[in-house]
């Protein structure tokens, strides 16, 4: 209800808007079941896995049916798996590639390719261009927009080259960014 009071405020003033909004109820032990999640599950995880995301699901039906939707562009995006490991262990013989999530719903263009190979650097530049920029080249820092056909760093080099050249030490980085006087 305070997402949709904020953004219909947001709304309201006629201008280019962004609202964003962090859920943390699946990032403890367990969860965080708030007083309005039914026990639908015999584990609490489920339980607050199910309502988050029924929560979030009931968020972008509302947008879709206001008026403003048509020019609203959508980002749903993780920042890494389960903080429960644990909880997706798989049976014996069953096997699954985990990912984090990332959704774009109503996006100003259409992805050349659905199929690809990323990190979380591409989302700078695909976020981007979700919102209708025009990215010269198709990449910023060292993400790709994921809506082109550019190569991304892992599609080129592969997950763990990339992995590998990420953790050597930099030394611009420590002097000029992680260190401050």
């Amino acid at each position: 209800e305070y997402a949709k009071e904020k953004i219909s405020n947001l709304a309201e003033q006629e201008k280019p808007f962004n609202f964003t909004m962090l859920t943390a109820d699946t990032h403890f032990q367990d969860g965080y079941k708030c007083s309005n999640c039914p026990d639908k599950w015999d584990e609490q995880y489920k339980n607050v896995i199910s309502c988050s995301s029924k929560k979030v699901g009931d968020l972008v039906n509302w947008i879709k049916k206001q008026d403003f939707y048509d020019n609203t562009t959508i980002v749903i995006a993780g920042d890494h798996l389960t903080m429960q490991s644990n909880f997706f262990e798989l049976e014996e013989g069953q096997e699954y590639e985990k990912k984090v999530v990332n959704i774009i719903i109503n996006p100003a263009i259409e992805a050349e390719n659905t199929s690809r190979s990323y990190s979380t650097f591409d989302l700078y530049p695909t976020t981007l261009a979700a919102l209708g920029v025009k990215i010269e080249g198709d990449r910023l820092a060292l993400g790709t927009n994921l809506f082109s056909n550019e190569m991304t760093l892992i599609e080129r080099y592969g997950l763990e080259y990339v992995n590998n050249e990420l953790m050597k030490t930099s030394k611009f980085y420590n002097k000029k960014i992680l260190v401050s006087d």
